[in-house]
């Protein structure tokens, strides 16, 4: 459930060809203590199994996946995930990252 009186913070993920490494990058971003986050992922036409792994994902309330019909470049797939944010703050995460679950928590805790 979102806390509607924290600042919303947008996560982009831009991604291409990052089957291996997709999942754990999502759980890490799923797994936050800061709750009101939304994710936005842009798979730039992917060729392995990436689309696949981003089905499981089509439904999270949180989540929203955006396909690109072919490979545009990392600038493209940002720019397109850019269009579609609705937080306060942006924070860029690629698909083959991880990080701690209070990584939100604490960077907003330095800007605010």
């Amino acid at each position: 459930m979102m806390n509607e009186n924290l600042p919303l913070v947008s996560v982009v993920m831009p991604t291409y060809n990052n089957a291996n490494y997709i999942d754990m990058a999502i759980n890490d971003i799923v797994l936050q203590t800061y709750s009101n986050w939304e994710l936005i992922i842009v798979d730039d036409g992917s060729t392995d199994d990436t689309a696949e792994i981003l089905l499981k994902y089509q439904y999270h309330p949180r989540i929203k996946v955006i396909t690109l019909s072919e490979n545009q470049g990392i600038c493209k797939a940002l720019n397109k995930g850019l269009e579609i944010c609705s937080g306060s703050y942006i924070l860029r995460f690629d698909a083959d990252d991880r990080c701690k679950n209070t990584r939100i928590e604490t960077q907003l805790n330095y800007l605010v």
